[in-house]
């Protein structure tokens, strides 16, 4: 191939708009350690599994809205939805502002956010604004999220933020129609997540997708309500989020899914404080697990023997399922550092097996601590234990994320730290 052709080739392999699964999984790296912009990556309908089924979901109304229920039986893995975020904004774009500059320009706005400000959403507003006024049609992108009619948003609280916030919101409101200025901020509100890419990783605090976290706001999958036993699984890729059922789905039966974080489910709603401010939450008293993520990272400051001892103490006084689970699996962590593999594979397996009851099926949360167990047990000597579990978190991982050998050891090859001259190969004789 001559050197025009060959330009020509990479040319439109770059107008493409679709990839592969790992083809996307490479974009989201690629522009995690190349830009600080929020991304804007391919859909990976190029993967067959990963198109939406046709046909597969039919959108009702009920008295409280929107929902969607399955058009026909749906099997495990089914997926139902697969799209781009309408605007996302990063948690780093947020943490970065500082409160000299007050630019409407959602690309320029600096100031200082503090905990329960709203910034994220803030900020995710002023980015919307911004699209509608330089691109007038994109207003019928929010038609059918809700609030849709002003009878819904009379119902609802106001939406506030800290005031020096809210001088920039209003002034970005002020150049939209009135109706619409007044339901966006209940649209975020009420339809934006959080989105992480590979969260329930061991190694994502460390990679450099943990640089895509942040907030976004989606269009097809809003259709999907809350529920505290899901039948449908979601995951992220910077802008890119997949719905795929968790579990067989019969013809005429709600797909719902979990707003919250799924360790959280088995506890009261009261509970449920991470994602308050979206108000996926019933209203009343908030709470979040003791173990958040300061109290992780001030345990991994202390010696194992420290950790184990600490860990003994906040057993005894974790009542949430999240917090006994998350301090299960740092006493896992901690009898790993201290060269106990046999007390540590027991922890791992005690985790495993609570997620497995506990969370809803295939989670991908028993994905993750089932790669940790398996490592456990093997370092154990407990090698046909290890590939039981493995198999199993291989099997939950086809179901929720998507199929194939080769996909899991993509995602998991930092968490097995697998050689890398042949992970699939290594892989395939321990799930087959």
């Amino acid at each position: 191939m001559g050197r025009v052709a060959r330009r020509r080739s990479a040319k439109r392999r770059r107008m493409r708009p679709y990839t592969t699964i790992d083809g996307l999984l490479r974009a989201a790296r690629r522009h995690a350690l190349q830009s600080t912009a929020a991304p804007s990556l391919p859909l990976p309908f190029r993967t067959p599994q990963l198109r939406p089924a046709r046909n597969a979901v039919r959108v009702v109304r009920h008295l409280s809205g929107l929902g969607a229920v399955a058009a026909k039986d749906l099997p495990a893995g089914t997926t139902l939805v697969c799209e781009k975020a309408l605007a996302m904004v990063l948690d780093a774009q947020v943490d970065s502002i500082t409160e000299d500059d007050t630019d409407t320009n959602p690309n320029k706005v600096h100031y200082i956010p503090s905990g329960g400000d709203n910034a994220d959403s803030a900020l995710l507003i002023l980015r919307i604004a911004s699209r509608i006024n330089e691109e007038p049609s994109f207003v019928e992108e929010l038609s059918m999220l809700f609030p849709r009619t002003d009878d819904d948003l009379s119902k609802l609280r106001p939406w506030s933020c800290a005031p020096h916030l809210r001088s920039l919101v209003d002034a970005a409101l002020s150049t939209l129609d009135d109706s619409l200025a007044k339901r966006l901020p209940h649209i975020v509100r009420y339809n934006a997540v959080s989105c992480e890419t590979g969260g329930e990783l061991y190694s994502h605090a460390t990679s450099s997708e943990a640089l895509l976290s942040g907030i976004a706001l989606f269009r097809d999958s809003s259709v999907f309500n809350h529920s505290n036993e899901p039948n449908v699984a979601r995951w992220h890729c910077g802008d890119v989020v997949c719905f795929r059922t968790n579990r067989a789905v019969a013809a005429g039966e709600a797909l719902t899914v979990s707003y919250v974080a799924s360790p959280l489910l088995p506890d009261p709603a009261a509970a449920r404080g991470a994602l308050a401010h979206f108000d996926f939450v019933a209203d009343g008293e908030e709470a979040s697990p003791a173990v958040d993520a300061e109290a992780q990272a001030q345990l991994m400051m202390l010696s194992p023997s420290e950790r184990l001892a600490t860990i003994a103490q906040a057993e005894a006084a974790a009542s949430l399922f999240a917090d006994r689970l998350e301090l299960t699996i740092q006493k896992a962590a901690a009898l790993q550092a201290s060269g106990d593999a046999g007390a540590a594979a027991e922890a791992w397996l005690t985790a495993v097996l609570a997620a497995s009851e506990w969370l809803p099926p295939n989670d991908e949360q028993v994905a993750a601590i089932g790669v940790q167990c398996a490592k456990a047990l093997a370092h154990a000597d407990g090698l046909e234990a290890a590939r039981a579990v493995l198999k199993a978190a291989y099997a939950s991982h086809s179901i929720s994320f998507g199929p194939g050998v080769r996909l899991f050891a993509r995602r998991y090859e930092a968490d097995l730290l697998l050689p890398p001259e042949a992970p699939e190969e290594l892989l395939i004789t321990l799930v087959t």
